[in-house]
């Protein structure tokens, strides 16, 4: 939506000019010189940022002009990257990207029959800016001042001089549009032009947030950081008021792709092929790996793997009971209990409602064991059949984010070790190797290399947890869903924001 300020003033002014860089285009950075890091880092070509940085630095002590051109910088380089300009002009090409709300303000100043015009400052010919202008949907521009081409600036506003007497027309007649305070704004008044400062992205997500602006601060040399926070910045822009979404981008976004970046080094290091998924918490995770990996040959799966099944199909609830029997223990013979109560004559008869000590629900389940064991034992025939068409190699990966037990690992592995495949964990926590028969197991985190940490997990399963209600049971081969509780119902409501 056009403030209708800026609507007033185009509508007051015969020609609207527009500056290019942050203004109707944006680079995917944080710091223009970030380009040359992200060349330099893709092709491999190490020392490249550093020589392209000094050889315009270079060109500019040379040259008595304000500005100076892509081919002057390129001749004061070492002769080892000269061949990097094509690149470069590569780069910027596909890279800049619509500002959508200076296209908003562009394409008001067209349908006012407005005289659009583009004044730069910038080293790339006016050829190669209007193609890139005119791909991203920049249409019928009028005329383009670029500093490069006249050898004056915005900056000095020499520029705006330059414009004033090509055009023939009062300076006042013009309103021009930009970013840069001093060059966009300042200069443009001093020159007798009319000014509105068009705040980049960039600008306008630091100042909303300082935690951003801080923590850029401290990281500008990670060129990683600099793409995601231009990234966020730009969609803060178009839609600052979805918090969700914003809490998705700024947070979840950057911590899962992280994650998944370690996953895909740490399964090609491992040569394995086939990965599991495990439900709840690895649907979010298994969308960003494919999507990061779509040029991979993996086979990825989304499988249910609940320690609730451990209980429920190997009857395993004594060490529950050890552990904590007031509220682990007391769960898993619930879930026991109730999963198989209308399942066997005698059960359906016999089981009281409720229990009220650990002791008692034991004693009733020993009672019964050998009724028990067998509906367990077909439930488990049941998963096996669900399983096995997922297994497909002789070493599997499972992946998810935070487990003490390797509930899900040992439980897959019963079944995986009938049919001579290994399975291989992968966590974002730590899980302990020395006690709970861990060291069985092979397994590596993530955390343990890169020390990040959120003070409430509860935050990440919230930003990874598939949108559907919490597992409750295994019958004739499909999962058994819990009651929506009132929290599972807003997490659902919010996910898809969040999922963006």
């Amino acid at each position: 939506m056009i403030d209708l300020d800026i609507k007033e003033q185009i509508e007051s002014h015969s020609v609207i000019s527009f500056d290019i860089f942050d203004t109707l285009l944006l680079r995917p950075y944080m710091a223009s010189g970030d380009l040359f890091r992200h060349i330099e880092e893709n092709k491999s070509i190490k020392g490249f940022a550093k020589a392209r940085v000094n050889a315009e630095k270079t060109a500019r002590e040379k040259s008595s002009k304000e500005e100076v051109t892509l081919e002057e910088i390129y001749n004061q380089i070492e002769p080892k990257f000269s061949s990097i300009k094509n690149d470069e002009l590569y780069y910027e090409e596909k890279l800049l990207q619509i500002n959508p709300k200076a296209k908003e303000i562009f394409d008001y100043a067209k349908e006012k029959h407005k005289k659009v015009i583009i004044i730069s400052d910038m080293y790339l010919s006016k050829s190669f800016l209007s193609n890139v202008l005119e791909l991203r949907g920049y249409n019928n521009i009028d005329k383009i001042y670029v500093s490069s081409e006249f050898g004056f600036s915005k900056n000095t506003g020499h520029l705006f001089g330059i414009v004033k007497n090509d055009l023939d027309i009062d300076s006042n007649e013009i309103l021009h549009i930009g970013d840069n305070k001093h060059s966009d704004y300042e200069k443009a008044i001093a020159s007798g032009f009319g000014a509105y400062l068009l705040k980049s992205p960039r600008d306008l997500f630091f100042e909303k947030d300082e935690r951003v602006s801080e923590f850029y601060k401290n990281h500008r040399k990670n060129l990683n950081i600099s793409i995601i926070l231009s990234i966020v910045s730009y969609i803060y822009s178009l839609d600052e008021k979805n918090y969700w979404k914003i809490l998705g981008y700024k947070y979840a976004g950057p911590a899962i792709f992280a994650y998944m970046k370690w996953l895909t080094n740490q399964l090609k290091t491992d040569k394995i092929k086939n990965v599991l998924f495990v439900a709840r918490d690895g649907y979010t995770l298994q969308k960003v790996f494919d999507l990061y990996n779509q040029k991979n040959d993996f086979v990825t799966s989304y499988v249910y793997a609940s320690r609730v099944f451990d209980i429920l199909f190997n009857l395993n609830y004594k060490q529950k009971i050890k552990e904590d029997p007031d509220i682990e223990g007391m769960s898993a013979i619930t879930n026991i209990i109730n999963s198989y109560r209308y399942e066997h004559p005698i059960l359906q008869k016999e089981t009281p409602e409720e229990f009220e000590y650990c002791e008692a629900g034991d004693r009733f389940i020993q009672k019964h064991i050998s009724i028990y064991s067998e509906l367990a034992e077909k439930k488990k025939q049941s998963y096996r059949e669900y399983i096995q068409p997922f297994i497909h190699c002789d070493k599997i990966a499972v992946v998810d984010t935070s487990s003490i037990y390797l509930s899900s690992q040992k439980f897959l592995s019963q079944f995986c070790s009938e049919l001579g495949t290994q399975v291989y964990g992968y966590y974002w926590l730590n899980p302990t190797k020395k006690k709970l028969g861990n060291e069985k197991y092979h397994f590596k985190t993530f955390q343990k290399s890169h020390k990040w940490e959120f003070s409430n997990w509860g935050v990440m399963e919230f930003f990874m947890t598939a949108p559907e209600p919490p597992i409750k049971d295994f019958q004739n081969g499909s999962i058994v869903y819990k009651e929506l509780s009132s929290m599972e119902k807003q997490r659902i409501n919010v996910y898809p924001d969040i999922s963006q």
